[in-house]
């Protein structure tokens, strides 16, 4: 009878102990990438299941940025809320007797806004404005303007929509009327309001110069509700145009028979292996760099730049951005570096050709609310100061 010695079956067991040993090793510094593609996995069948999400002014959105208050609302009061993110889709469910509320004008082209402009007979139209938008291609009836507020400001008009809200409570910009039979409500500085109605085409239009008036924060502040229900709630259908950076332009899309979070989820799998190949290859020791560094200039502003877009602080970026303009101007100009904010916006005005208030809401106005709207800040800064000489 043959027996294993002691010392014999220890090291046949060895080997067996020591796969174990390494898929172990090999397996615990990954139990952070299973967890992650199921969370994504579970939230992407949440978001399915609900339909929820966080684009703001979205019908579906119920955060402090969105506006499934208002769409709710509205469904309670009978209105067939239709929501569409490319112009044909919005005029073929608008019909002959409906009400296009088109919530983003930043990713229209000019022929687009041209074809809402022709927009005739009996329709209702409804305009979230942007301050920055030029509207010239939409209508000759109004014009976008950066004097806004930060108070409550009543209607002081004879629209009923208006008189019905009596009072709003702040505004990012304002609208301004270019011809007769153009009414101009709540108004933030002379001639310029926060709200504006009018009739083109046979149709009624209706531009609302702060959005975020019928968002879920501020809807039931003042007259914010009775505002949007009005606007919004003429007819029996109403469109909900929100179009995005990407179906802006696009006339004719494929049916996809993907979920729509099987993108990010695709997006999530391809780093999680690029990761895992990365990881597995043997990189080398580490090198050490005499210090210190020299970092390019640009190569500084859009890592800060990337940093400001990841942490979402499109208000902390506007404040520096603002701070830069004003502090470069001032210089320009010859003022000291104690000037107070009056002194660098009757300068500017001055220089520039623009209005004190236009100038002021430029460089000391409210944050704005995205990082598309801090784009457009940054834009309206570079041209006030490329309007500004010594």
């Amino acid at each position: 009878m043959i027996q294993v010695l002691p010392e014999a079956a220890t090291e046949a067991a060895a080997p067996t102990d020591d796969v174990a040993t390494r898929a172990w090793r090999l397996t615990r510094g990954w139990w952070w990438v299973a967890l992650l593609v199921v969370a994504v996995v579970v939230v992407g069948l949440l978001n399915q299941r609900d339909g929820t999400n966080g684009v703001p002014l979205h019908p579906r959105n119920p955060g402090p940025d969105g506006a499934m208050a208002a769409a709710e609302v509205l469904r309670d009061r009978g209105v067939d809320v239709v929501l569409v993110d490319t112009l044909p889709d919005a005029l073929a469910a608008l019909g002959a007797d409906g009400t296009l509320f088109v919530a983003d004008l930043r990713h229209l082209s000019p022929t687009q806004l041209e074809e809402i402009g022709a927009l005739g007979g009996s329709v209702d139209v409804v305009i979230a404005g942007n301050p920055y938008t030029d509207l010239a291609p939409l209508t000759d009836a109004v014009a976008a303007s950066t004097a806004g507020t930060t108070t409550a400001v009543a209607a002081s008009c004879a629209d009923p929509d208006a008189l019905a809200a009596a009072r709003v409570t702040s505004s990012v910009g304002s609208v301004t009327a270019l011809r007769d039979g153009v009414e101009v409500c709540f108004p933030t500085a002379d001639g310029a309001g926060a709200f504006a109605s009018w009739g083109q085409n046979g149709a009624a239009w209706r531009y609302l110069a702060e959005p975020r008036l019928m968002t879920n924060e501020l809807l039931a502040s003042d007259g914010n509700a009775a505002l949007t229900f009005r606007a919004l709630g003429h007819r029996p259908t109403l469109v909900w145009f929100l179009p995005t950076e990407a179906s802006a332009g696009v006339t004719d899309r494929g049916t996809s028979p993907l979920p729509p979070w099987a993108g990010p989820l695709g997006l999530v799998a391809a780093g999680v292996a690029l990761t895992l190949a990365l990881r597995g290859r043997h990189m080398g020791r580490v090198v050490t760099e005499p210090l210190p560094v020299v970092i390019k200039p640009g190569e500084a502003v859009r890592g800060r730049g990337r940093l400001y877009r990841r942490s979402r602080a499109a208000a902390h970026a506007a404040a520096a951005l603002r701070a830069g303009t004003a502090r470069r101007l001032a210089a320009r100009l010859g003022l000291s570096r104690s000037a107070d904010a009056r002194t660098v916006v009757a300068a500017v005005a001055a220089s520039s050709g623009r209005e004190p208030d236009a100038v002021g809401a430029l460089l000391y106005g409210p944050a704005p609310m995205t990082n598309a709207h801090l784009v457009d800040l940054s834009a309206a800064l570079q041209h006030l100061e490329s309007e500004v000489h010594q």
